[in-house]
């Protein structure tokens, strides 16, 4: 098989240097530097798993989330159990002869029972949150940056009442009083659910359309958009450079 050649940042929809044929045709192809090539579906760059989450592991991704959530559940459930007569209000004799005889196991316990619950908040976050993502069929990336992603601009150049989700960095610069605000991904997700005002989706073929080909397409998959903007001026496919 032939080596993916690294294209440049000027690629806008077209890579035919990927590994797969089918690439040739994405629409949703991002460059990322520290890889040195373009990725389909880019997702993000996952520091605890040091690798790009992108297409062709999105859906492993996602596994990789639910079995460590549920590992993190199994292990909280055993740590609870171990340390429940320590803190068993209801025999309040039981407690203190378990704190007096076996009071360091009980700080650790409840210790990693601690460092159990903060994790299983984060993995639960993260199952919740990609799998919003598989079922409409968008990614981190294009929520996170949303209008400035380059191949969904047309879609956001046609939008009249576009809100923008509040930037920290810009309010502290303007000098503007800090308010407590859902993070920007969860604002859109939020806003999308609730119909208060909902963000183009241009890759969106419906629920079960997007969960077959997250799980079950072969991959890369030539994604494609299913309807073009409408009052936006044209944008022709940029040639491919490659070094």
């Amino acid at each position: 098989m032939q080596k993916p050649v690294p294209c440049s940042e000027t690629a806008f929809f077209t890579a035919p240097s990927l590994l797969h044929s089918a690439c040739a045709n994405a629409q949703a192809v991002k460059f990322w530097l520290d890889a040195g090539r373009c990725v389909v579906k880019f997702d993000h760059h996952c520091l605890l798993i040091n690798t790009t989450v992108g297409d062709k592991n999105h859906a492993k991704f996602l596994a990789y989330c639910v079995v460590e959530w549920y590992l993190i559940m199994w292990g909280w459930m055993l740590a609870w159990h171990a340390v429940q007569p320590c803190y068993n209000m209801l025999n309040l004799e039981a407690a203190a002869q378990c704190w007096h005889y076996s009071a360091l196991r009980a700080l650790v316990l409840t210790w990693a029972g601690m460092c159990l619950s903060t994790a299983a908040v984060v993995f639960t976050m993260l199952v919740t949150f990609h799998t919003y993502l598989a079922a409409t069929n968008q990614t981190t990336y294009e929520m996170m940056k949303h209008s400035s992603v380059q191949y969904l601009q047309p879609y956001y150049d046609t939008l009249d009442n576009w809100d923008p989700p509040p930037d920290d960095a810009e309010e502290r610069k303007a000098g503007r009083k800090r308010v407590f605000h859902l993070p920007p991904v969860w604002l859109l997700v939020y806003r999308h659910l609730s119909g208060s005002g909902c963000h183009p989706r241009p890759f969106d073929r419906g629920i079960i359309e997007n969960l077959n080909l997250f799980m079950f397409a072969k991959k890369p998959y030539a994604h494609q958009v299913q309807f073009q903007p409408t009052g936006a001026p044209h944008r022709s496919h940029q040639p491919l450079h490659t070094v």
